[in-house]
C-alpha cells in the first residue's frame, strides 16, 4: 500500500463555500461580465442623456445596477444553497472532507456519509489559492476545497507546489 504524502481535513463551513464559490468563478465570465456592463452603462446611460431622454437613462442605469447586484451577491447565495444542501445531506451536520495526496492520485473523502472519490491528477484544470483554502478546480469545474490550517499531514505551502507541479507536468 502506498503512503500518503499529504492528508488534510475540511469543513464545509458556509464562510468556506462563499469563499470557495466567490474565488472560483470562471475569470471570462467575470471579464465578459464586468465589460458587457460598463459598455451598456456608458452608452445605455449617456446616449439617452445625450438625447434629452433623462427618464430612460434612469431606468438603464437603475436596471443595471440592479444586475450587478445580483452578479455580485450570486456566489454568496450559491454558497448558501450549497451549505444547506451539505447539511440536510448529513443529518444536521456539516459535511466533512479528508483529502488524502498520494504521489499518483488523491483520494477526496466523505467522512460523515463515507463517501470515497479517488482523482487523478490530469482530472485538475487549476488550483486556486484564497486566503483559508486552496480550491482544487477539476475540468468536470466541481471544486475539492483543502482548509490550509487543518493539515494533518504535511503543511500548505508545500501542497500547492506539489499540485502545481502536478498540473504542470500533466500527471
Amino acid at each position: 500500500m502506498q503512503e500518503s504524502i499529504f492528508e488534510t481535513e475540511c469543513v464545509c463551513t458556509l464562510d468556506n463555500l462563499k469563499e470557495m464559490t466567490i474565488n472560483t468563478r470562471k475569470t471570462g465570465y467575470v471579464i465578459y461580465f464586468y465589460v458587457c456592463y460598463i459598455l451598456l452603462m456608458l452608452f445605455g446611460v449617456t446616449i439617452p442623456i445625450y438625447n434629452g431622454k433623462i427618464f430612460m437613462a434612469i431606468v438603464v442605469a437603475a436596471f443595471l445596477n440592479i444586475v450587478g447586484i445580483i452578479f455580485i451577491i450570486m456566489p454568496r447565495y450559491n454558497a448558501k444553497k450549497q451549505y444547506e444542501y451539505y447539511k440536510e445531506m448529513c443529518s444536521g451536520n456539516e459535511l466533512r472532507i479528508k483529502v488524502i495526496v498520494y504521489e499518483d492520485r488523491l483520494e477526496n473523502i466523505d467522512i460523515f456519509n463515507n463517501k470515497y472519490t479517488e482523482i487523478e491528477y490530469i482530472e485538475i484544470k487549476k488550483i486556486v489559492d484564497t486566503v483559508n483554502l486552496y480550491n482544487l478546480v477539476l475540468k468536470n469545474n466541481s471544486v475539492v476545497m483543502v482548509d490550509k490550517k487543518l493539515f494533518v499531514k504535511g503543511n500548505p505551502e508545500e501542497f500547492s507546489e506539489f499540485i502545481k507541479n502536478k498540473i504542470r507536468k500533466g500527471d
